[in-house]
């Protein structure tokens, strides 16, 4: 693939190139070498010149697990991840007000969105709960979200399949408060938007597990510090 800059500014020296690349996973055992089959960008080179260094950015604090909780694997290297955005607790209140991910962005580029909502679901219910996601036929985006600061699913719409994930008691509060963050990353400049956001309920149980139980301890808040990440 050839890329061009005739849309971009450059200067005489000191050029900066920056790529986003998610992760692509790995082949199974049903292909030839199997998981060492590589994914992604192999490699990159100018048609005029060299690429003087490069630098990679992964999550916050690499291997030193700032997050024990959640460990390190639990964030990548988006600058809203590495200042903790994704975090309850983390103040949005400066920013400006958004219709949220159904609005989604009008050319390509990566959006982040922070909402809470309350559930107040009987304490004696068992109430299994997922978050499902859809988007216009042909959108061409990946989208990632948390559920109190734990990233819980990746949907790749132009892909798929999946657009429903369950999440578990602990991780979202079938009684409190409760942070959802997405990001959306738009990959043409088609732009991309998200047609629902949808809390799913996929039973009730009567039970007699204690769902008024304090769960804040598996979802340690935001805190400050995390500059020096950004």
């Amino acid at each position: 693939t050839q890329l061009t800059f005739s849309n971009a500014t450059l200067r005489a020296t000191n050029n900066v190139l920056v790529v986003l690349v998610d992760y692509h996973g790995h082949d199974e055992t049903s292909t030839a070498k199997g998981v060492e089959n590589p994914r992604g960008i192999l490699g990159a080179s100018l048609s005029t010149g060299t690429f003087k260094t490069w630098k990679i950015q992964g999550n916050a604090g690499g291997s030193a697990n700032i997050d024990p909780v959640r460990g390190p694997m639990n964030e990548g290297g988006l600058y809203a991840e590495r200042l903790g955005w994704h975090l309850p607790g983390f103040d949005v209140s400066k920013w400006s007000p958004s219709e949220g991910p159904t609005t989604g962005l009008a050319k390509s580029g990566v959006q982040f969105y922070v909402t809470t909502f309350r559930l107040a679901i009987d304490a004696d219910l068992d109430a299994p709960l997922g978050i499902e996601f859809s988007a216009p036929a042909g959108t061409v985006a990946r989208l990632m979200f948390w559920i109190n600061g734990y990233q819980f699913g990746k949907a790749v719409f132009h892909i798929g399949p999946q657009l429903r994930f369950p999440v578990p008691p602990g991780v979202i509060n079938n009684r409190g408060v409760n942070t959802l963050t997405i990001s959306l990353w738009a990959q043409t400049d088609e732009g991309a938007r998200v047609s629902e956001v949808k809390l799913i309920n996929y039973g009730l149980y009567q039970t007699d597990f204690d769902f008024n139980a304090d769960w804040s301890y598996l979802q340690p808040k935001h805190v400050g510090g995390r500059e020096k990440y950004a």
